[in-house]
């Protein structure tokens, strides 16, 4: 049997984001997001980042915290408002040593929008996909912790 030293890197991942929601006043603009993107109804067990060379890489989301909202802007259209906050996760992946370099310098973010010229992350909820815009994000590595696995050779 050959044994193959893999890390778990663990990491926090934080977004700035803003979200679309119908509301008659900022102070219910700010209740219907959190009804609508709490830390209950939110189901993400994964997160697909990319580095600059568009590699993706797909995270499992250890935890997430009660996302927090901060601000209701009105958009002046049909009782709209642009509701901001933050958004928490925990992530790890199984890496290498030469992945756990390219994390350290913060190279793998959200993947921008195809169609526009920013981020939109679609988070699925327990009801429907929701669609928030990405204004800022940053991920920060935690020290790794060293997994030995083992493998069998086949053949």
């Amino acid at each position: 049997m050959d044994k193959k030293e893999q890390k778990t890197v663990e990491m926090f991942f934080q977004a700035s984001i803003s979200y679309l929601v119908r509301a008659a006043n900022r102070t219910h603009a700010l209740e219907a997001a959190q009804v609508q993107l709490n830390e209950s109804c939110i189901q993400l067990g994964q997160v697909r980042l990319v580095n600059e060379q568009g590699t993706a890489k797909w995270f499992k989301v250890e935890s997430l915290e009660e996302p927090e909202w901060t601000e209701a802007q009105d958009m002046h259209d049909s009782n709209r408002y642009k509701v901001s906050g933050q958004i928490k996760l925990r992530l790890s992946l199984q890496t290498s040593d030469k992945v756990e370099k390219e994390l350290k310098m913060n190279s793998f973010r959200l993947p921008k929008s195809m169609i526009h010229d920013h981020t939109v992350w679609v988070i699925p909820t327990i009801s429907r996909p929701a669609f928030v815009s990405v204004l800022s994000q940053s991920l920060h590595v935690i020290p790794a912790v060293e997994k030995v696995a083992v493998y069998s050779k086949v053949g």
